[in-house]
């Protein structure tokens, strides 16, 4: 019979890129994301920038829109993304896109991008695919 008191320790060092998970009883899972996986997230971030400026929406709902979409991309361009908190920026943008009828301006202007980034981003962007048409 295992001894339930008996820890494990694993000690991982180097660099790492992609999805790593643990399982265990006491179990936590690290998602980062690599340096190309964030590059096509920044693209995607800028072809939807470049959408919203397009759009013909009055300048206040384009600025508060803007805002939104301005923290996904600082949090994709920092030095260590957050994908938790990249995926939390992108959803402040949906509800406001929606709300303020941009999403559907836009279409798949925007949807699209937002698709990609949402599947890239893994179990962080779950709840964000589920808010897109």
């Amino acid at each position: 019979m295992p001894d339930e008191n008996i820890k494990s320790t694993f000690n991982v060092s180097g660099n790492m890129e992609g999805n790593i998970s643990m399982a265990g009883r006491d179990s936590h899972q690290v998602v980062t994301q690599s340096s190309a996986e964030m590059a096509a997230i920044s693209t995607e971030l800028e072809k939807m920038r470049t959408s919203l400026e397009g759009l013909n929406v009055s300048p206040p709902l384009k600025r508060v829109a803007g805002s939104a979409l301005e923290g996904a991309a600082r949090e994709a361009a920092s030095p260590r993304p957050d994908t938790g908190v990249l995926s939390r920026r992108l959803e402040e943008f949906v509800e406001i896109a929606k709300v303020s009828g941009i999403l559907a301006t836009a279409g798949t202007a925007l949807s699209g991008p937002l698709q990609k980034i949402a599947s890239a981003l893994g179990s962080a962007g779950s709840a964000l695919l589920s808010m897109l048409p």
